[in-house]
């Protein structure tokens, strides 16, 4: 694998009103323009990359709304991919084999990790994480077969869990928010088909239980998938 930096010159061109924004002042030769749809009845692809080398087009690829890669064309040179905004490190990642592989990496203007998502082959693959600028962890989301979330946690900045939700077909099945004190405050789970959705006061007294009875057991729920 070629370990070579490639800084890189991200344009952000928006579909239909030609505004561009050069975020990047750095030069090595590969230039990546950004095209995103602004089509809402064009549901194939969201945005779409295409990369440059000494002014000839070399790939191009188009991503779906959750930044799944649908097509490639030609080759994206293997490497560490960093991006720049304001002379400052916005995000780095890493190409191997023409695709996405290992970890994609934002970072906060003081150069702090702001969150970090795993890739396999052009895929979410296991894993996204985010951070405060403290370096406290803020989220993590873990994921089945690169798209359907099965599990997330949400976290004070204080470190203290927030709330804990468990997915099946990305549906919200069980979960739990507390307060940052560490107290629960809101609990849902389904069973036999029924959302049991209980409240909490800060003193850990119930202050509501309502149970839903559509087939599923999803309707009443807090819970969203993050995706």
């Amino acid at each position: 694998m070629n370990k070579a930096l490639l800084a890189l010159i991200m344009i952000l061109s928006v579909a239909g009103c030609g505004k561009e924004e050069k975020i990047s002042q750095e030069n090595a030769g590969l230039v990546k323009t950004i095209t995103y749809n602004t089509n809402k009845k064009d549901y194939e692809y969201h945005y779409e990359e295409i990369y440059y080398k000494d002014g000839k087009e070399i790939a191009r690829q188009k991503h779906d709304q959750k930044d799944h890669v649908l097509t490639t064309v030609g080759a994206i040179p293997d490497g560490i991919f960093k991006t720049y905004s304001d002379k400052k490190l916005f995000m780095e990642e890493t190409f191997k084999d023409g695709k996405r592989n290992g970890l994609r990496k934002y970072f906060y203007k003081s150069g702090k990790l702001k969150s970090e998502l795993n890739y396999k082959n052009d895929r979410f693959c296991d894993m996204w994480k985010s951070y405060y600028e403290n370096g406290t962890l803020e989220s993590e989301f873990y994921f089945e077969n690169g798209r359907a979330t099965v599990l997330q946690k949400m976290y004070f900045e204080n470190g203290k869990l927030k709330s804990e939700v468990t997915f099946i077909n990305e549906n919200p099945m069980n979960g739990k928010e507390y307060y940052e004190s560490g107290m629960l405050n809101r609990e849902e789970n389904v069973v036999e088909g029924k959302r049991i959705v209980t409240e909490y006061n800060i003193n850990g007294t119930v202050s509501s239980t309502v149970t839903y009875n559509n087939d599923k057991g999803y309707e009443g729920s807090k819970f969203r998938s993050f995706w």
